[in-house]
């Protein structure tokens, strides 16, 4: 792991959003309060075999579709319900009741390979899921047609939006850039799938009271960060905390287990966190894309590194 992108990872590592090179369990996150409920909304972005010349964060970062089998089987055979991410906001502005232990499955970027390879596993499962699409790669090498984010519409999977280029958020100055990644994503899915778009997830998981605004004024109904734990409160709507999920069964395990009287661990404004401020900053550079997006030839992380994931054991005991 090299440059920018090399740079990137280790920023992160250093903010305990990634394990450092030498493994470890992550810090505590902190305290809940009595209003929070615990279910993990697990964030994926590749589900794909692995490839020569992966880096040892790639490898742990891309599920294969073997690993995510097992992930859902431990789901069903452990009692643990999956449920959507339209249900865990209801509970948390208390419109309904939360069945626990329970989960939330998320997928960021709309890369084809969750289309080929997870969705035919979720729908083996009976399982939801919901996709955050970022709408200008939709069609380009890799990432899904507009056929395909229509099927997974029709098989019941609920589709959000991830911006129009998934840049950082909080590196846009102008508003009218700012409308056209949030408000004129939302449109764009709106008009190419004829149904409402709720939900939206934040590119790097970066946001700030502005453009969380942003996201409130696009007629959003809630919005999904990146990372921040397994738990989530009725204050989090705009942003709701979030786990990566890695090739790894045992530590899947650990994260979606329920564990009795135990307390939320949760990092206070992660997102301000200086490192990740400047892991943000370097975003541009780290996607190693042309327009934004990654040419065949460069099947390496896509706009959202596929590094950039929160690999932590959330509560630890």
């Amino acid at each position: 792991m090299t440059g920018t992108r090399g740079a990137a990872a280790l920023l992160l590592a250093a903010t305990g959003l990634l394990p450092a090179s030498g493994g470890g369990n992550g810090s505590p996150l902190g305290r809940c309060g009595a209003d929070s409920i615990r279910v993990p909304i697990l964030v994926y972005h590749n589900v794909a075999p692995h490839r020569m010349g992966e880096t040892r964060t790639q490898t742990t970062a891309d599920v294969r579709p073997e690993t995510f089998e097992a992930q859902m089987a431990y789901l069903r055979d452990h009692g643990i319900a999956v449920v959507s991410l339209q249900q865990l906001v209801e509970a948390l502005e208390g419109r309904a009741a939360m069945q626990e232990p329970a989960v939330v499955i998320t997928f960021d970027d709309g890369w084809e390979d969750q289309y080929r390879h997870a969705l035919p596993i979720l729908r083996r499962f009976r399982y939801t899921a919901t996709f955050f699409i970022i709408t200008d790669a939709v069609g380009k090498d890799d990432y899904m047609t507009w056929d395909q984010v229509r099927e997974l519409r029709n098989t019941g999977m609920t589709i959000g939006s991830h911006s129009r280029t998934h840049r950082a958020l909080t590196n846009i100055h102008d508003g009218r850039l700012l409308d056209d990644e949030v408000a004129g994503s939302r449109r764009v899915l709106e008009s190419e799938l004829q149904a409402p778009i709720a939900f939206f997830a934040y590119p790097f998981g970066a946001q700030t009271p502005r453009v969380v605004a942003a996201v409130r004024d696009a007629g959003y109904r809630a919005a999904r960060g990146f990372p921040g734990g397994v738990w989530n409160r009725a204050a989090d709507i705009w942003t709701l905390r979030s786990v990566g999920v890695a090739d790894d069964l045992p530590r899947f395990a650990r994260m979606c287990a329920p564990r009795a009287g135990s307390a939320a661990r949760r990092p206070p404004d992660v997102g301000e966190h200086p490192l990740v401020r400047l892991a943000v900053d370097l975003a541009p550079r780290v996607a190693l894309l042309q327009d934004g997006f990654r040419t065949p030839s460069s099947r390496g992380p896509g706009p959202e590194p596929r590094q950039n994931a929160d690999y932590q054991d959330h509560e630890r005991h």
